[in-house]
């Protein structure tokens, strides 16, 4: 697939239908036309972003169907979060080790 199609209905778009308390006597359901309105979305043209996100989409698959390793592990993010949250707490001293 070369992009994303997908389809909702636009309920703003509809009329006011009043609250019908009373049954009807032919035993009849309320119906309407809705108008669906459709949608897409591409793969950029620009080849650098185009490569990139599938890519990352290969990868994420390989890891979900495959189980592949992740490109970037858990461990990997916590270590990063450390790091920013030492920065932000004033930094590191030399007798301390990341």
């Amino acid at each position: 697939a070369e992009g994303l199609e997908w389809k909702y209905v636009d309920f703003s778009a509809l009329p006011d239908r009043p609250v019908e308390r009373d049954p009807d006597p032919n035993r009849n359901y309320n119906s309407e036309e809705l108008n669906w309105v459709s949608e897409k979305w591409g793969i950029p043209t620009d080849a650098s972003i185009a490569e990139t996100q599938k890519a990352f989409y290969s990868d994420l698959f390989g890891v979900l169907r495959e189980g592949k390793t992740p490109p970037i592990t858990v461990e990997s993010v916590c270590r990063q979060i450390e790091v920013i949250e030492r920065c932000h707490a004033g930094g590191l001293n030399s007798s301390q080790k990341v």
